[in-house]
């Protein structure tokens, strides 16, 4: 450089140099001076392809990968990166154009294997995706990813001992993987492998639970061993509604315990865990608690041994509470001689699969034509379904009404029929043994295992599944025949 300050390829070294160092901002400068001086360098368009992809210009990044392409041929990495570059991008098709231009020169690398795996499954075709990852894992056995993206291409078409299999072998790889033994967790507890499974969801604890648990003494937590006769045992709940409701049922087998229970929970639940029997006190998460031994509630069936056979089915287990019925009576006002049903097409917005698990209110209007009245048991409705809701006079919806569990507990006392997806209100219903069609999505909760049209959490539960990826219509065309038989058995 300082003997010739305009030679190009000095800058573009300089600028794979100041990379190596982490060094973004210096290396981008010579790699644009480099490329002024040289525009012909193709690895320093690859190497600045690089930065602005990292910098979330992906449409600059695509430009310096295509003129990298275009001046040299020889870099399987540039079918990669602009591949990836598409995917961000949303173009699907161009990126499986330059992924398969990069297969066709460079069949032996890994990452467009695997990359080819990751559009295929964007496309949910799963089947084609397994092949794909199945290649790169073949060539390469040293990223977890590889193992972890076959396993839920795998899972996703309820191949689930064949994911297991594949979570296995990476545990070999990766031992310390704590995410891969709850996917395997998660899978044994799909197929009811409730031994083995209980132990590996132990690995589910995220940082905010770990963070409040981090507060409490260590050697007080319950194994199942201590004596609990006159101490105070404080559960904690974790994850969802619906999985503490799932989940409090088992303070039903701690009443021989002789203890006194003592539950944490966010603010929508407690005034429905309040309301339960067997629960002395309901702390909020930033209040300060009292206890003699505490547990995660998701752990008490480990700790009780439980199987699919020995599930607490006891319901209701789960009441409403009276003044709340009374009032959500007067505002229902008196019924038609028709059925009432209660429906909820989507979860919490921040689940990983609430986009799977979920239903658009626009593809269930023609359960609306059925002779009966609806009441939409979610608060929040997404952007235009009013405009749906508007259309259909016998669909009443109480958002603004709606403050805690308490009230939507009054709403599915009163109504005859809970049709939900996979959501806390599915388990609400099930608590409270009301009738309740759940409808759940192909690769399904790991609660509503496998090919079952009943559950064993909830007798009052019947399961409409999908018979393929994304394939609702199908699901509520089979809940529209269901009804109108009930009804020809009741007349």
């Amino acid at each position: 450089m300082k003997l010739d300050p305009d030679l190009a390829k000095a800058h573009s070294m300089l600028g794979f140099l100041y990379l190596e160092e982490q060094n973004a901002p210096r290396a981008e400068a010579h790699l644009t001076k480099a490329l002024a001086l040289d525009p012909a360098i193709a690895d320093a368009h690859y190497m600045l392809g690089g930065i602005l992809l990292d910098k979330g210009d992906i449409a600059a990044s695509i430009d310096s990968f295509q003129r990298a392409i275009a001046l040299d041929k020889s870099n399987p990495m540039l079918y990669r990166d602009l591949g990836m570059a598409y995917i961000l991008l949303g173009k699907q098709l161009e990126a499986n154009a330059i992924v398969d231009e990069g297969l066709t020169l460079f069949p032996d690398f890994c990452e467009l294997h695997y990359y080819k795996g990751n559009l295929y499954s964007l496309q949910l075709d799963y089947a084609a995706a397994e092949l794909c990852f199945s290649r790169a894992l073949a060539m390469e056995k040293t990223a977890l990813m590889l193992y972890t993206d076959l396993a839920n291409a795998q899972a996703q078409q309820n191949k689930i001992e064949e994911a297991i299999k594949t979570y296995q072998s990476a545990l070999i790889q990766f031992p310390d993987a704590g995410e891969v033994r709850m996917s395997v967790g998660i899978s044994q507890l799909l197929i009811g492998d409730y031994a083995n499974g209980w132990q590996n969801f132990e690995m589910r604890f995220k940082s905010s639970l770990l963070d409040f648990i981090s507060t409490l003494p260590k050697n007080v937590r319950w194994t199942g061993e201590q004596d609990l006769t006159g101490k105070d045992l404080l559960l904690i709940t974790e994850e969802g509604f619906g999985d503490t409701i799932q989940f409090i049922r088992f303070i039903q087998l701690l009443k021989s315990k002789n203890c006194n229970l003592h539950i944490v929970a966010s603010k929508p639940m407690q005034a429905l865990l309040k309301n339960m029997e067997g629960i002395q006190k309901v702390y909020d998460f930033n209040e300060e608690t009292t206890f003699d031994y505490y547990l995660p509630l998701m752990s008490l069936p480990l700790v009780l041994g439980t199987t699919v056979a020995t599930i607490p089915s006891a319901v209701p287990y789960i009441t409403s509470d009276a003044e709340c019925v009374v009032k959500w009576r007067e505002k229902l006002g008196v019924g038609k001689n028709r059925p009432r049903i209660g429906i909820a097409l989507t979860g919490n917005p921040q689940h990983k699969k609430n986009k799977t698990r979920s239903i658009e209110l626009q593809s269930v209007v023609s359960l609306f034509e059925l002779d009966a009245d609806f009441i939409i048991l979610q608060k929040d409705l997404a952007e235009g379904d009013q405009a749906v809701l508007d259309n259909y006079s016998n669909v009443r919806h109480f958002g603004p009404d709606m403050h805690d569990f308490s009230d939507t507990a009054a709403l599915v006392e009163l109504v005859d029929l809970v049709i939900s997806v996979d959501t806390s209100i599915a388990h609400l219903a099930g608590a409270m043994d009301k009738p309740a069609w759940v409808l759940i999505e192909h690769n399904p909760d790991w609660r509503w295992m496998l090919n079952r049209t009943d559950s064993p959490w909830y007798p009052s539960v019947r399961l409409f599944r999908q018979a393929k990826v994304r394939d609702w219509d199908t699901v509520i065309e089979d809940v529209k025949q269901a009804f109108l038989a009930e009804r020809q058995t009741s007349l």
